[in-house]
């Protein structure tokens, strides 16, 4: 692990020491400073992030939990492999659950559906391929917000830092975002025509297009 930069602590305020150690954590993993299937050296980081192990690995324990890395025993942690199965598992999981999510949500109302057109145009325009992951994720979060059902939010939270690690990856190749941004229009223009049923499938499809060209590029990768 290359490390080029220090993170800073703050010290703790709302949040808890774990949710901080994983935040800086993940900062490392989606800035390539940790590579999938290298160790995570508890030492070095604990160094770095100016923390003693037990809060480290609680914070791992959970990232474990979410699949983001995994432990062997007698040799620790190390980040998980990019794995087609792993994509094939967390997007038709996103698919179903997200389209649930909006139907539980129903049409949004004119504000949200504004704020979705006005991130979908950042989206689009933006030269920062981290960017365009943080602002896909913020439309998608968006477009369910007004569901009633918390743990499916939660759900579909996590499902989406799992898969945030390939998306980060696979934009930071300059991929294009066309099509996703495409399919964003139209399930609000669907929406602002009151086809909620419609809209739900597109969100679905959206997430199944994002899948195949994940596996894609990641078959290309591994040749």
């Amino acid at each position: 692990m290359h490390i080029v930069y220090n993170i800073h602590f703050d010290m703790i305020t709302q949040e808890s020491l774990k949710t901080q150690i994983i935040k800086a954590l993940w900062q490392l993993i989606i800035d390539g400073e940790i590579l999938p299937d290298e160790p995570l050296r508890e030492i070095q980081l604990t160094e770095l992030l100016n923390i003693s192990r037990t809060p480290l690995r609680d914070a791992l324990q959970h990232l474990e939990w979410e699949g983001i890395v995994v432990s062997e025993p007698r040799k620790g942690y190390r980040l998980a492999k990019f794995s087609e199965a792993d994509i094939d598992e967390i997007y038709p999981l996103r698919a179903k659950l997200e389209s649930f999510a909006l139907e539980l949500s129903g049409i949004p109302d004119s504000i949200v559906l504004d704020k979705l057109i006005e991130i979908n145009l950042k989206i689009i325009n933006s030269k920062s391929p981290k960017e365009v992951v943080e602002l896909d994720e913020s439309w998608h979060i968006l477009l369910l917000s007004n569901c009633p059902n918390q743990r499916l939010l939660k759900m579909i939270k996590t499902l989406h830092r799992q898969s945030q690690r390939y998306e980060y990856a696979y934009m930071a190749m300059k991929k294009k975002v066309e099509k996703s941004s495409n399919q964003h229009e139209n399930i609000i223009l669907r929406l602002q025509n009151g086809e909620l049923q419609e809209a739900t499938e597109l969100l679905a499809e959206n997430n199944l297009v994002g899948m195949d060209a994940l596996v894609n590029w990641l078959r290309s990768k591994n040749q």
